[in-house]
């Protein structure tokens, strides 16, 4: 029963540890700053995504031929 006890402890003072480490070295994050978790309606052109590199109507690579 100790073992468990004391590897319990042991487990919750690393995380302890690991958090005050974060809280010490890490700023705390502007919400004004950081991107919206869902952009709908944001105004921002979606990027980085395969639905962003299909071919639309009127752009320059579908005219190409």
């Amino acid at each position: 029963m100790k073992t468990r006890k004391s590897i319990a402890l042991t487990a919750i003072g690393f995380l302890l540890l690991i958090t005050a480490m974060d809280l010490a070295v890490s700023q705390a994050p502007n919400p004004y700053l950081q991107p919206s978790i869902i952009s709908l309606g944001s105004g921002k052109a979606p990027s980085g995504q395969l639905c962003t590199s299909a071919v639309r109507e009127g752009s320059p690579r579908s005219q190409s031929n």
